[in-house]
């Protein structure tokens, strides 16, 4: 299943990126604050999935920068490139799908730094866990 992600809040307003989920189960790494929000659904299950990046445009990557930058998380997103450019495995970030949320895109819970430091490290597809209905 291909379904874009949604696209107006946060980073995902700079990447286009395209989620493809599968039926193979997953392991579930979340912070809290990605605990807090799924907390509301009580009937799922975590498959894999591959997430493709991009940013739109380099002026998009440039707001980006600036926007995280602000925020004090660019740092994390250049150490996070550095460890995937070394070939440190990282957590999965984290979607609820459609069929979970009743959405018509997949929401990202966890894994926004991580996302942004693959397309900084020209990672085009990366895995990722998706939360979908039993």
């Amino acid at each position: 299943m291909n379904v874009a992600c949604e696209t107006r809040k946060g980073c995902q307003r700079h990447l286009d990126l395209d989620v493809t989920e599968s039926r193979h189960p997953s392991t579930l790494n979340l912070d809290r604050k990605g605990k807090s929000v799924i907390a509301q659904y009580s009937d799922f299950i975590a498959v894999t999935g591959l997430i493709r990046i991009a940013w739109k445009s380099a002026e998009s990557r440039e707001q980006c920068r600036n926007e995280q930058d602000a925020r004090g998380r660019w740092r994390d997103v250049e150490n996070y490139r550095d460890s995937m450019k070394s070939g440190n495995p990282l957590p999965n970030p984290v979607f609820l799908s459609p069929s979970l949320t009743g959405l018509t895109t997949y929401e990202m819970v966890d894994g926004a730094r991580r996302i942004m430091a693959a397309a900084e490290a020209g990672i085009a597809e990366l895995a990722c866990t998706i939360l979908r209905p039993r």
